[in-house]
């Protein structure tokens, strides 16, 4: 609600984005193009967000992610932190899928999940396989 009054945007539920073998669930959807990912933090990890001007880089790939999955064009990051004083409580920071930063990360983030996805799928078979002809 205060992402909504302070940005006058309206947030939707964020469901879940299924792409098959991944998928993603943002906070929240805003408009056509932006996400919401809102982490309700102590007031230690607030201040040093504040501090860094940045997202969390704990949840940097989580970020690209939905940019990944979703298709939308920016996700605002928002640390919020009821005990900051009301106009300190909620900081946003907007990551653009548009920044050639991103879009390599992207990139490194796709090549990453087919590799995991491979390698995930071939450990699988191999097991069923050792089962079977131990069985």
């Amino acid at each position: 609600m205060l992402y909504e009054a302070n940005n006058f945007a309206t947030v939707n539920n964020g469901g879940f984005f299924d792409c098959g073998d991944y998928g993603g669930s943002p906070d929240g959807l805003i408009g056509d193009e932006g996400l919401i990912e809102v982490k309700s933090v102590i007031s230690s990890v607030h201040y040093e967000t504040m501090l860094r001007g940045a997202p969390d880089p704990k949840y940097k790939w989580q970020l690209i992610s939905h940019l990944d999955t979703t298709g939308r064009k920016w996700v605002d990051f928002c640390s919020y932190c009821e005990e900051f004083p009301r106009e300190l409580q909620l900081i946003v920071y907007r990551v653009s899928a548009e920044n050639n930063g991103v879009q390599e990360d992207i990139r490194r983030l796709r090549n990453r999940r087919l590799s995991f996805l491979k390698t995930m799928v071939e450990t699988t078979e191999t097991k069923i396989r050792e089962a079977i002809k131990h069985s």
